[in-house]
């Protein structure tokens, strides 16, 4: 008899001190199914808590996700890891070209193509499925961020402004030309009919590209938030979800407008499932 483990869930928990420090806490939701030939056998799922003593590098978590082999890739301020279910494989900074360019992950983002790019603090890493090994792309110099999948190509924003796409058959990543390049843009998403949404780092506006058109578009947010950097971008049943420090927005994908939060979903009583509980 074998048995087979499946993610089900991924789930982390992010614990403010007073120092302004964040303790994550990684907790696992899997479900276990015993094969043989004759039956399947179902087990309730159970949370499995990972921490230093099973291998985990660090216990600062950035960033969390799943390649198309199942292995989970956990982004720490103290290396990559690899989590296959049982045990962690580590991927930290040396001076080789197949190393991480620094051990400070900021974000992991699974590509088309099933690679993993792997935002460093000092640079881009792409771990190449096929290869089996860490390749790196760009130095600090070119620091990109928010990454996001559009018709199996890679797009990024870049802190010095523009959007950014990642060429597969040359492997570099080169600016888009005929995307403005004076909009700082972070948070981007995709949607299948309209493109690329992004928000602007400043919460001044939204714009929205469409690669196989090049057609570009920018709404100006209702209440501005001008002086406050960060925030969010969801997307949820072709309606965009903005937040802010001070606001929540709510953007019509269809009708192109903002829709007014407190008289269109007045009776909003959770978001669930990636759906609107009115």
């Amino acid at each position: 008899m074998l048995n087979y483990f499946f993610l089900n869930a991924i789930s982390f928990k992010i614990i403010n001190t007073s120092l302004k420090k964040c303790l994550f806490a990684l907790s696992l939701f899997t479900t276990a199914l015993l094969y043989s030939q004759d039956d399947f056998t179902y087990l309730p799922p159970k949370f499995q808590n990972l921490s230093l003593k099973d291998g985990l590098s660090n216990l600062a978590i950035h960033s969390i996700c799943q390649d198309n082999l199942g292995y989970i890739w956990i982004g720490t301020a103290r290396g990559l890891n690899r989590y296959d279910g049982i045990s962690f494989k580590h991927y930290y900074y040396n001076d080789d070209e197949n190393s991480l360019f620094h051990d400070n992950i900021i974000e992991l983002h699974k590509a088309p193509n099933g690679d993993i790019f792997c935002r460093t603090s000092s640079g881009i890493n792409i771990y190449s499925i096929e290869k089996e090994k860490l390749i790196k792309k760009k130095s600090i110099v070119s620091w990109h961020k928010s990454f996001t999948n559009y018709d199996s190509v890679v797009y990024s924003t870049k802190q010095s402004k523009g959007l950014y796409q990642y060429n597969t058959d040359h492997k570099q990543i080169k600016q888009v030309e005929n995307f403005p390049k004076n909009d700082l843009i972070d948070e981007l998403l995709s949607e299948e009919m309209t493109g690329i949404w992004g928000k602007s780092i400043n919460n001044q506006f939204i714009i929205n590209y469409n690669p196989k058109t090049s057609d570009y578009k920018k709404y100006f947010l209702p209440d501005s938030d001008t002086l406050i950097v960060g925030g969010t971008l969801s997307l949820i049943q072709k309606h965009l979800i903005i937040t802010t420090n001070t606001n929540i927005s709510i953007f019509n994908i269809e009708k192109e407008q903002f829709e007014d939060l407190h008289e269109n979903y007045g009776g909003l009583v959770a978001i669930q499932n990636q759906q609107l509980v009115l």
